[in-house]
């Protein structure tokens, strides 16, 4: 009895999993926004960073998390930068609104 569950969780688990691997290839990155201001690079394309682990990190230079954040991204870069890693840094000012 015991043997038949585990066969039959074994197949459903299989079953799921092939599915699932399928939808895998349905979703691609769309390529980068063309952009005038690149800074410490060139620009970079989807092609260009192919097999590459990349960190897309998006910051605010008066965004006290993400001033939290930098070290830690730093230290990763330093430490998987020479295996590969690329991080890429988007500025996102936080849009002000004026109190009525």
């Amino acid at each position: 009895m015991i043997s038949l569950t585990i066969s039959a969780l074994l197949l459903a688990t299989t079953i799921l999993t092939s599915s699932q691997m399928k939808d895998v290839d349905a979703y691609k990155a769309r390529e980068i926004r063309k952009s005038d201001v690149w800074i410490n690079s060139a620009p970079l394309t989807l092609k260009s960073l192919r097999g590459k682990v990349i960190v897309i990190d998006f910051w605010a230079f008066d965004c006290e998390p993400c001033m939290e954040a930098m070290p830690h991204i730093q230290q990763l870069y330093q430490k998987y930068g020479p295996e590969g890693l690329v991080v890429i840094g988007v500025h996102t000012p936080r849009a002000v609104t004026k109190k009525t």
